[in-house]
């Protein structure tokens, strides 16, 4: 076996040339304008693609004459006869059948091989990076009819490899022709990126030119809001507004006695909170009876005692509702501490005896009549429907303006995603202009003109 695996490292070694790389002086250049970018990549092109046609066409007359070298090769090895009478019978039948499936699968494969009437780019493309591969997997595929026919037909198979080895050579060089120049494939692409980035374009500036009128617009509107605070506060100074500003002053006292009135009467609860949440789950569970009105009333005597003492201004259902808290925590259904308890027993006797109409309801409703007292006053000066619609104007341009920061931050939100697709583009851009070109170039939009460094 020794003599079959020489001759089928023979024709493997036929295609262990690699390509060479070359080194080659990087070039710059900088542009801003997509169509003249497009031109000169369109003339670079052009030009590459001319050169590329013509060398391959050099190589297509070599792949030509080796082809016809081939068949020469294959004619001289089907005449060779192997002789059944002078060896192995057995193993020359199986040379004699290896040597025809290799002449029929090889005469397949020069068909194959031949190369492209067409010149477009695509075509000869194909054909120049794939026929090198397809000849080695063919090869490889006949492997064993290599080696049999190989075995007894020396000569003959010896000149028919260096044939393929010369043929492959070329395809070697055809495809290496198009990976050196493979990304002028990019040039559809490229085309594309900038037929968007130029649809881009327009939609940036107007969106820019949005954001200029918005910012015009917030500017009016500023200014409208500072004029009309200004007419607010004359009308509110003026001579006029004397009794209206000591209306308003008397308003806000009624409103602090009221909440300071609010505030000690949820002080007085506080601390019996606990035991009245108590008592409300009790009636919730049908464990302690209670009329409706007291229902209401202990409802709102935790967050609210005033809404209670509204309800209830003699404190009838308050004081009913103290006593059953007072009974059932002497009882101890309602269970707490000895200390806790007799804490609780106090604030409870304290608020049994308190005189609620007296001390809070009649106080309240004093406050509320001199309120309703004051607002109609109030609504009689004729600077109030002045002061009035002021600020309603006040309050209709502060909503515009904030509608319009709205808008104006997501129009900013806008040019930032399209400034960013833009960017992405830019470098997109460079980098198929780069790949066809084989030039270092740096597109932006930012840069004025196209200089080379």
């Amino acid at each position: 076996m020794g003599l079959l695996d020489g001759i089928i490292s023979f024709f493997k070694k036929i295609f262990s040339s690699k390509p060479e790389v070359k080194e080659t002086q990087e070039e710059k250049m900088y542009s801003s304008i997509p169509s003249e970018l497009l031109s000169f990549i369109e003339a670079r092109v052009s030009k590459e693609k001319e050169e590329l046609e013509k060398n391959s066409l050099i190589k297509f007359s070599e792949v030509k004459h080796y082809i016809k070298e081939l068949r020469l090769s294959l004619d001289e090895l089907k005449a060779a006869s192997v002789k059944m009478e002078e060896g192995d019978p057995k193993l020359r039948r199986i040379v004699a059948t290896s040597k025809d499936n290799l002449i029929q699968h090889l005469n397949s494969l020069i068909k194959k091989l031949e190369p492209p009437s067409s010149t477009e780019y695509d075509a000869l493309k194909n054909y120049c990076l794939n026929s090198s591969s397809l000849l080695e997997s063919e090869i490889n595929s006949l492997g064993k009819s290599i080696a049999y026919t190989s075995f007894i037909l020396k000569d003959p198979m010896k000149r028919l490899g260096l044939k393929i080895k010369e043929l492959n050579s070329i395809f070697v060089d055809l495809r290496k022709l198009f990976e050196e120049k493979k990304d002028l494939s990019f040039l559809p692409q490229l085309k594309s990126q900038l037929a968007e980035i130029q649809k881009k374009l327009p939609e940036l500036k107007e969106s820019q030119k949005m954001v200029k009128l918005e910012e015009k617009n917030l500017g009016s509107l500023e200014k409208k809001l500072k004029e009309s605070n200004g007419e607010l506060i004359s009308l509110k100074n003026s001579p006029e507004a004397s009794e209206y500003n000591k209306a308003l002053e008397e308003i806000d006292e009624l409103e602090k006695k009221k909440n300071e009135l609010k505030g000690k009467l949820v002080e007085l609860f506080a601390p019996i909170d606990k035991p009245l949440k108590r008592l409300s789950q009790l009636i919730e569970s049908e464990q302690f009876p209670a009329s409706p009105e007291e229902i209401q009333v202990l409802a709102a005597l935790s967050s609210d005692p005033f809404t209670s003492l509204k309800r209830d201004p003699k404190a009838v259902h308050i004081k009913k509702i103290l006593s059953y808290l007072k009974e059932l925590i002497e009882k101890e259904t309602i269970s707490l501490k000895e200390k806790e308890k007799d804490k609780k027993l106090e604030s409870i006797e304290e608020l049994l005896s308190l005189n609620f109409f007296d001390k809070f309801f009649w106080e309240f409703n004093s406050i509320e009549v001199k309120f309703s007292e004051l607002e109609k006053s109030l609504r009689k000066h004729s600077i109030t429907s002045k002061i009035l619609e002021m600020e309603k104007t006040i309050e209709g341009i502060e909503r515009s303006l904030q509608e319009k920061k709205e808008e104006l931050s997501e129009l900013a939100q806008q040019i930032e995603r399209k400034m960013d697709e833009v960017h992405l583009l830019e470098n997109s851009i460079s980098s198929s202009a780069s790949s066809i070109s084989g030039k270092k170039i740096l597109f932006s939009l930012q840069k004025k003109g196209a200089e080379n460094e």
